[in-house]
């Protein structure tokens, strides 16, 4: 018997997980949840808040405080926004702060 696909509620789940410690809102965490997206847009979701919650993991790996703030601070490369901010302002936002975390990993 082969395992069954993934359902939405499944990626639900591990995104709740990928954004504890972030200091949400009810809001900000439900709209960044994505409930009424495919099963495919869920899995496009949770690839990119792991990219970017390992990369906070790599670039602060001792201080959980640091990773939490860098969500929620202003930041020159995002225009002044911080990065919570570009996640929610549009379908976008995911992918331009995992670039982002991407570009400082390089640095």
């Amino acid at each position: 018997m082969s395992a069954s696909a993934p359902h939405a509620a499944d990626y639900v789940a591990e995104i709740d997980g990928l954004l504890r410690g972030w200091a949400l809102s009810d809001a900000e965490r439900a709209l960044l949840r994505g409930h009424n997206e495919s099963a495919e847009q869920q899995a496009v979701r949770l690839t990119r808040l792991r990219t970017i919650v390992g990369g906070l993991y790599l670039l602060f790996p001792e201080n959980p405080v640091l990773r939490r703030d860098w969500v929620q601070r202003a930041n020159a490369e995002l225009g002044g926004h911080s990065p919570v901010q570009v996640i929610l302002a549009d379908d976008d936002g995911l992918r331009t702060v995992a670039r982002l975390i991407h570009a400082q990993l390089q640095q």
